[in-house]
């Protein structure tokens, strides 16, 4: 409701500049070009245009840089879930290729005390792991 009463208040105040300056004209100069009895409404009404699409302009480039900010840390997020993932299954990987190798070594001491030695027989070497 404030937003309401504030902006009829002001389009009242540029409505009763505009037509108490209606007939004032001036001399504009833009870099090179001159305008001469140029109304001073039509160059606040250009200025006010002109600032209207910079402030819309810096809106979007703000507007999609928080876009751009916003995904990348989705990225990121996803990513180091991802990389979590892959260390704990790799941490299972280690663990039961430790397992295996104390079983293997259980094996290796079974066979030893059988009177074998763990490195005789032809095919002993085919069916042994390798570190």
């Amino acid at each position: 409701m404030g937003r309401v009463i504030v902006s009829i208040i002001s389009l009242l105040i540029l409505a009763t500049i505009i037509v108490v300056n209606i007939g004032t004209t001036t001399v504009f100069d833009l870099v090179v070009w001159q305008f001469d009895e140029l109304p001073v409404v039509v160059i606040g009404i250009v200025a006010f245009v002109a600032g209207a699409l910079y402030s819309f302009t810096l809106y979007l480039m703000r507007f999609f840089g928080r876009r751009r900010k916003e995904r990348l840390e989705r990225e990121k997020k996803r990513l180091s879930t991802e990389r979590e993932t892959m260390d704990a299954r790799e941490r299972e990987l280690a663990d039961a290729d430790r397992s295996g190798q104390e079983a293997g070594s259980i094996s290796e001491a079974a066979t030893s005390s059988r009177g074998r030695s763990p490195g005789g027989g032809v095919l002993s070497g085919l069916f042994r792991r390798r570190k």
